[in-house]
């Protein structure tokens, strides 16, 4: 099939493509193709570096598989997610209104059973409106249409803010911070911080049996990583590949009673991955789990980004 393809367009420059190979030794990206009877094909392309000869020689296995028909149905389903989030949120907003006029009604009259009940209804307001955010969030990432600010800021600071606000939520955990970077960071300082908190609330969300999370913050050569360790139920090394995608949830005895759609870590990696950077798990069933993120410097960023509008193309490699 790859042979009769005429054009093909890659998600990035080759010559950063084989630095990822130097570096990681496995590249995997979606590539556009026209074929030559003029149909468009988009290709899913997994490249396994064999043995690199000399300075820039690489001796690369590749395999490709068609998935345009898949990519087809996936649109069809992220515009569907996106309109109904979008019909969703206009009801849930006028609720919310509602019940703050219900509440300062209700102060004045001193019914505090009324405000006890007011007060659990906005909680899940409250909850369905993170839910539609991050399905909205899904689809803009889907569809190549979240947009990122990028400006520069301390890495240090957003993680020890970040994890100050979420600790003034958390009665159950112990959030402790170790280390600095004392790195200025080029990125979406707003979105960074949204991938931090998910990790955070994941890890006091799954260690309901322990009272600490610990979060690392270290400089490796010219990366920044920032780690959040919990002390839980751990995941099982067979869902470590799977974890990231969308709407996984992992399977188990233990995990059927935590709630969630399986979206936050997916929406976690394509941040981080719009940021040229790379997330991943260190877990094992019973002994907790540590998630690591692993961000570039402002000198080793190099863009990739929509001059126009901050957008990254959505069609990237991973």
């Amino acid at each position: 099939m790859i042979s009769d393809l005429l054009h093909t367009q890659f998600p990035l420059p080759l010559s950063e493509i084989h630095a990822i190979l130097r570096r990681e030794g496995i590249w995997q990206g979606e590539l556009e193709d026209v074929a030559r009877n003029g149909k468009h094909v988009i290709v899913d392309s997994r490249w396994q570096l064999i043995e690199q000869q000399g300075g820039s020689s690489l001796r690369v296995l590749e395999v490709n598989r068609d998935v345009t028909e898949r990519v087809r149905l996936e649109r069809y389903k992220d515009e569907f997610i996106s309109m109904a989030s979008h019909e969703l949120k206009t009801p849930v907003t006028s609720l919310k209104g509602f019940t703050h006029i219900l509440q300062h009604r209700l102060t004045k009259q001193g019914d505090e059973q009324g405000l006890h009940y007011l007060a659990r209804m906005d909680a899940q307001l409250n909850r369905l409106t993170s839910l539609i955010s991050d399905l909205l969030d899904l689809s803009r990432m889907q569809l190549g249409k979240l947009v990122l600010r990028m400006e520069p800021f301390d890495l240090d600071a957003l993680i020890y803010e970040t994890v100050e606000n979420v600790q003034a939520v958390t009665s159950t955990h112990r959030l402790l911070v170790e280390g600095r970077t004392g790195m200025q960071m080029l990125g979406d300082k707003d979105r960074l911080g949204q991938v931090v908190i998910n990790l955070l609330t994941n890890a006091i969300k799954y260690s309901p049996g322990a009272d600490t999370v610990l979060v690392q913050i270290s400089q490796d050569s010219e990366r920044a990583i920032v780690s959040v360790q919990d002390f839980g139920i751990g995941i099982d090394k067979s869902h470590h590949e799977s974890l990231f995608e969308r709407f996984y949830r992992v399977t188990g005895p233990e995990e059927k009673t935590y709630p969630g759609l399986g979206i936050g870590l997916s929406i976690s990696r394509e941040i981080v991955e719009q940021h040229h950077g790379r997330i991943w798990v260190k877990s094992s069933r019973g002994k907790g789990s540590t998630f690591f993120v692993a961000l570039p410097s402002s000198r080793e960023w190099k863009g990739g980004l929509n001059a126009e509008d901050g957008q990254k193309n959505p069609h990237r490699g991973r």
